[in-house]
């Protein structure tokens, strides 16, 4: 027991270091991320990180990016409150102490916070012999390391706008070509307590076989996010609002949708499943894998978008896509880009589908 009172007490004295050396600090800001730490809200206990500005919570986010400047250091699995005066604290969530204790040293233009004398999370706080243009490349070289990982995991809860093209030189069947452009905004709330992702994809055909061109079937999608040690898993629904398509043709569907995302090192994978459901004439369940891998800063390669879609009133698949989609991320100015090209066969042969698709197109990451 004694034992562990002198842990809590060395982490209260870190910490408190931490508050004295980021008060010092008088020409800028003291801010404090606190990874890996546990916040009641609303009687409900949240494991997140926590961002402290100047003494008051600004911010609280999983995985968020650490700010030019901030301390950045691991709450080991600790309750997080607020002192009176700012004062940051940390206390064991049971009677025993139940994760490791933070150490916290400071190496030349950086803080290192240890765990049993081992680095486990760096900051990006330049030294004061750090320029300001070199500690602006740190926090953007760390910010597109980031981005690359978190475009090819679509749980993650980023505000983006992208454009696609998606070429089929050939279909099923018909000795043809089809273009489509889709318009897609995703983008992140918080709703009943809880985050969620809207995306809203809006499909405009340029060109058919039958010749018609404009706006087909638009889909929206909202899913809320729980996340956990293990991983994110989501649950929401998804809808479709179609075109008319003749009379007595059901031009409304709607469905549950779920799923669960893991990451393991640079490595993302899961399951997407949605469903759509209409009076009479839709009934689909769409299984999308999620397999991504991470290179570096920039590129990344997933499966992307492929959703093997089951007819239930014509008991079969009807659609059972294979291929691979190349992300880049690149810097315009200060404003983040995707960049994408995904080739996609179909290996099912059902009359009138796509057989070959090249997807490419831009996003444009607003965070």
């Amino acid at each position: 027991m004694a034992r562990q009172t002198i842990k809590v007490l060395v982490t209260a004295l870190c910490l408190l270091l931490c508050s004295f050396a980021a008060s010092g600090q008088s020409t800028q800001q003291s801010i404090v991320l606190i990874r890996n730490v546990r916040v009641a809200d609303n009687e409900k206990t949240t494991q997140t990180d926590v961002l402290v500005i100047n003494g008051k919570v600004s911010y609280v986010s999983t995985g968020s990016t650490a700010p030019a400047g901030a301390i950045v250091i691991n709450g080991g699995g600790n309750r997080f409150a607020l002192g009176p005066d700012g004062q940051i604290m940390l206390t064991p969530t049971g009677s025993q102490v139940e994760a490791t204790q933070p150490q916290v040293r400071e190496a030349e233009g950086q803080r290192v916070a240890l765990a049993n004398g081992i680095p486990i999370t760096d900051s990006v706080i330049p030294s004061r012999a750090t320029s300001p243009k070199v500690a602006s490349q740190q926090a953007d070289s760390q910010g597109e390391e980031n981005l690359a990982a978190k475009v090819v995991d679509p749980s993650s809860p980023l505000t983006t706008v992208t454009f696609q093209n998606k070429f089929s030189p050939s279909l099923w069947g018909i000795d043809d070509e089809q273009n489509e452009i889709d318009t897609q905004v995703a983008v992140p709330l918080k709703l009943l307590g809880k985050r969620n992702i809207l995306r809203l994809t809006i499909p405009y055909l340029t060109s058919t076989p039958t010749g018609n061109r404009g706006l087909t079937d638009v889909s929206l999608f909202d899913i809320f996010l729980f996340p956990k040690k293990w991983g994110t898993g989501v649950a929401g629904f998804v809808a479709s609002f179609g075109v008319n398509k003749g009379p007595g043709v059901d031009t409304f569907a709607i469905g549950p949708a779920v799923g669960v995302v893991f990451k393991k090192e640079k490595w993302t994978y899961g399951v997407f499943n949605q469903n759509l459901f209409s009076a009479d004439d839709i009934a689909t369940t769409q299984i999308q894998p999620i397999l991504a891998y991470t290179f570096n800063k920039k590129v990344s390669v997933a499966f992307g978008d492929q959703q093997y879609t089951y007819d239930w009133h014509k008991g079969r698949f009807v659609l059972a896509p294979v291929g691979f989609q190349l992300n880049y991320i690149a810097m315009l100015g200060k404003q983040p880009v995707r960049f994408l090209i995904g080739p996609q066969y179909n290996i099912k042969n059902e009359p009138g589908a796509k057989k070959w698709t090249i997807t490419t197109g831009f996003a444009l990451i607003l965070r």
